[in-house]
């Protein structure tokens, strides 16, 4: 097998560059944001005030607010629709709260979602939640369709 010159300095060159990159340590791993600890955060948030509508609407806010922001909204094919049935049918909340969870990224809003009006029995309502229209515009046609 003959590889080519270009091809080898190109290769040497990706080493040496990963090679100089600083390094993060431990400590500083842990420092960095996640977004799925960040979500868990502001999900655990609205736990205690679960029966408060007001409260744990306004709490739910701004946790769907983060959800907006930081992950990127799905599209609507065979493979979105088949996790978004799985969350919805086989539903587990260790699923949820692995970090890295064991949900696709573009359903992880759906599941909490899920965790919060199931398990935790949070009384969200659409109409003090200013984001419901958001998350409707980006889960609703996905998640009709993994009902239908």
């Amino acid at each position: 097998m003959q590889v080519s010159r270009r091809g080898f300095l190109g290769g040497m060159l990706a080493l040496a560059a990963v090679a100089a990159a600083p390094t993060m340590s431990a400590a500083e791993v842990k420092r960095v944001p996640n977004k799925y600890r960040e979500a868990l955060r502001l999900y655990d948030a609205c736990v205690p005030v679960a029966g408060n509508s007001k409260e744990v609407n306004k709490r739910y806010n701004l946790l769907l607010t983060y959800l907006h922001d930081n992950f990127t909204p799905p599209e609507a094919n065979a493979a979105t629709v088949q996790a978004t049935r799985k969350v919805l049918q086989e539903f587990n909340s260790l699923d949820v709260r692995g970090i890295p969870p064991n949900v696709a990224d573009e359903v992880y809003p759906i599941a909490l979602t899920k965790m919060a009006l199931t398990q935790d029995r949070m009384s969200l309502d659409p109409d003090l939640l200013t984001q419901f229209d958001e998350f409707h515009k980006r889960y609703g046609r996905l998640i009709h369709e993994a009902c239908s």
